[in-house]
């Protein structure tokens, strides 16, 4: 039967789908072509074998046109053993991507992602948010899916983000959210805070033990992290337990610095890729400094622990390195290189890193506390620092590359040429 004539307003979608081989987006784009209609947009996929390709189209002026190219393209589809549909758009009912509040879903599972796909997938079906794309990171393990999706016409947009986030402990996943833009896949610069974020240990709890006052200043470092004590008299007050520590000690514990899981494959897949890396941290930077020679980073920050004929006098000198200052110093290092706040990745776990992570294009609150991810963009809960690729949109074959290139990198240049 032939296609019911459509007016010269309207846009058309055609979909071919089937079996992939080579020649199909040649041979409709050339029909296409030949009958002088104009392509607005295109997309297509594979997964395996199966192709499905979409035109969104404006025929030739005046309109004729139109049947004859949707009996060109069926006869085209029917003779490559193609499925071919259509839908018409009036001009009126066009929305551009522009418009529409496009957002990136990253979800992270430490199992195969069957269910929570089905669970994600109807929550947001429940808030109005279409979803558009979806694409396996990680498809070995099929545990991590990244989706583009459609918020324009979302249940309580204002509160869309609080939603979708808190729904990552239900589901037991970690998830990202963050808006789509050019800057999401052209980050430069990351920023980690250092104590439970970077590395496993609260150093300055670790500096407690060498003096027996371990509980005193455990209960000062959790209700500043937590956003329930002014850090300035926190950081002074814990220092000032940790009087008569010697370098040697302070040494001794930075010998034992372990860091987080995942932390070594993630800097340097990032530092190979040209990231920057800083550390800035609230603690001291005795192991700040420590920390950018034994891994390599950029740039390192922290207070300073006045030490008097090689022991610890129990004061902090000189300018406090609190929330304000550290997110000073991110905006600083991104002017100094030429970056972009949104071209940012900031990583943190406590109060102290709030305003931090608002200052970045993406923050992330890892292993958090929950004030922390009450703010962030994504949170790291039940995976490994290594998870900071998929929210940066570096699949886990990618990885497989980065670290291939890392070890044998003149046969990485020859295979690239």
């Amino acid at each position: 039967m032939a296609p019911k004539s459509v007016s010269a307003h309207d846009y058309l979608v055609i979909t071919v789908s089937g079996r992939d081989r080579p020649g199909i987006t040649a041979a409709f784009s050339k029909l296409l072509h030949d009958s002088r209609a104009r392509i607005i947009d295109v997309e297509q996929a594979t997964l395996q074998d199966v192709l499905a390709l979409s035109f969104l189209i404006e025929p030739a002026a005046g309109g004729g046109s139109r049947p004859d190219v949707l009996k060109d393209l069926l006869y085209e589809a029917k003779g490559m053993g193609l499925d071919l549909n259509f839908r018409v758009f009036p001009a009126e009912e066009m929305v551009t991507r522009q418009a529409r509040h496009l957002y990136s879903l990253t979800c992270i599972a430490a199992k195969p992602m069957t269910e929570v796909l089905a669970r994600i997938a109807a929550l947001l079906a429940e808030r109005n948010v279409n979803i558009l794309t979806i694409r396996c990171l990680a498809e070995r393990t099929f545990s991590c899916l990244e989706m583009d999706v459609d918020a324009s016409h979302a249940k309580s947009r204002a509160h869309f983000r609080e939603e979708i986030l808190a729904a990552s402990s239900a589901l037991g996943v970690d998830i990202g959210l963050q808006r789509e833009s050019v800057f999401r896949r052209n980050k430069r610069l990351i920023v980690f805070d250092m104590d439970s974020t970077l590395i496993s240990q609260e150093i300055v709890d670790e500096l407690a033990k060498r003096r027996g006052v371990e509980r005193e200043v455990a209960r000062l470092t959790e209700r500043a992290m937590a956003g329930e004590m002014d850090f300035r008299e926190s950081l002074r007050q814990r220092a000032a337990f940790l009087r008569g520590l010697t370098r040697a000690q302070l040494t001794a514990v930075a010998k034992e610095i372990s860091l987080n899981e995942g932390v070594e494959r993630l800097l340097r897949a990032v530092k190979l890729l040209g990231y920057k890396v800083a550390l800035v941290s609230s603690g001291f930077d005795f192991f700040t400094s420590y920390m950018k020679e034994k891994v390599g980073l950029d740039y390192a920050y922290g207070n300073r622990i006045e030490l008097k004929n090689g022991r610890v006098t129990g004061r902090v000198v000189g300018e406090i390195v609190d929330a304000v200052a550290k997110a000073r110093i991110l905006n600083e290092i991104a002017a100094h290189e030429g970056i972009l706040p949104e071209q940012v990745v900031a990583i943190g776990d406590g109060a102290n890193d709030v305003l931090m992570l608002s200052q970045a294009g993406l923050g992330i609150a890892y292993q958090a506390k929950p004030i922390l991810k009450e703010r962030a963009d994504a949170s790291i809960s039940t995976s490994g620092m290594l998870s900071v690729l998929y929210l940066l949109g570096i699949t886990e074959r990618d990885l497989a590359e980065i670290e291939n290139a890392a070890r044998h990198p003149a046969r990485a240049l020859r295979e690239s040429s």
